[in-house]
């Protein structure tokens, strides 16, 4: 029996560009499954000490959707007697940045070819809980993004996997993207406590700049009708414009997404996993969202490092 090619979504970018809005934008499309940041799933069940709520409010151990895949993973990872810790190790191998710029085989030749199939069969497990979780749901959504230990990652799914993927590469404006990172992590706000980084600013410009780049190499690698690029503040600008786009690209109706616009907040309950703590909250595509303060000096660096690339 010939196994059924997963069809998957992924969000492609740096961080602070909007892939948790835009994941659980599409998300309300009866035919769309948001997943969120699903490269850190295994990291996170080696090490449940890591506080992390799913969209519905939920702990993720406790969500009824999260909950089942973790038990499934758990199962199998028995079943064929593979150490999940090791597992997370062979993923970020597979899918770190510098594979994008090496063979693809470069790494897969010195990883054990067990090891190989299960991530296969762990990512598409994943995958098909997530589709299972929504009646007539025919995509997953994967906003894991393509910072370092995830740059190469679509191409895993793809090579790996055999996944018919789907990239939409998510691009905000490099100074908005540091004004954001100034904030503080994430991670760290989401609790409530301060944040402090070393040279953050920075830090986020050159970043920004990589994994951009990266996402430029990408766009090389895949077929080019399975590759979008969008600007985060026409989705926030001009979301009807950009759904339109996006519905055209994903082969999918426009008009749920367009009824998802003109309501106050969104209805469907979503299972986001990771993102901004955004997702914890009613939200709405709103032109605001995109207007962020930066302090000049942080400005002036990005445009001097930045704008040869967008």
């Amino acid at each position: 029996m010939t196994e059924k090619t997963i069809k998957a979504i992924y969000i492609a970018g740096y961080g602070r560009s909007g892939s948790t809005l835009l994941d659980i934008y599409l998300g309300q499309h009866p035919d769309l499954v948001s997943g969120g940041e699903l490269c850190n799933l295994l990291a996170w069940v080696n090490d449940k000490t890591r506080f992390q709520l799913c969209a519905c409010g939920k702990k993720v151990e406790d969500c009824l959707v999260w909950g089942t895949v973790i038990k499934k993973i758990a199962e199998l990872a028995k079943k064929e007697g593979v150490s999940l810790i090791q597992l997370e190790e062979v993923r970020r191998k597979l899918e770190n940045r510098r594979e994008l710029f090496l063979h693809r085989h470069s790494v897969q030749d010195r990883i054990a070819k067990g090891y190989q199939e299960f991530y296969k069969k762990i990512q598409q497990e994943i995958f098909s809980q997530l589709l299972h979780s929504k009646a007539g749901a025919k995509f997953v959504i994967d906003s894991s993004k393509t910072v370092a230990h995830s740059a190469a990652r679509p191409m895993s799914l793809v090579n790996n996997c055999g996944f018919d993927l789907r990239v939409i590469h998510l691009v905000r404006d490099a100074r908005s993207v540091v004004g954001s990172a100034l904030k503080g992590r994430n991670r760290d706000l989401e609790r409530g406590k301060a944040s402090s980084v070393n040279y953050i600013g920075l830090r986020a410009a050159l970043n920004w700049l990589l994994t951009n780049l990266g996402c430029d190499i990408l766009q090389h690698k895949l077929t080019k009708s399975n590759f979008i690029r969008v600007r985060y503040e026409d989705l926030v600008g001009y979301p009807g414009v950009v759904s339109k786009k996006l519905g055209d690209f994903i082969g999918v109706s426009v008009n749920p997404l367009l009824t998802a616009l003109r309501r106050e907040s969104w209805l469907e309950e979503v299972h986001t996993f990771g993102g901004n703590r955004m997702r914890l909250r009613s939200i709405q595509l709103d032109k605001k969202k995109g207007d962020v303060a930066t302090p000049l000096g942080y400005r002036l660096l990005c445009t001097v490092l930045c704008w040869p690339i967008f």
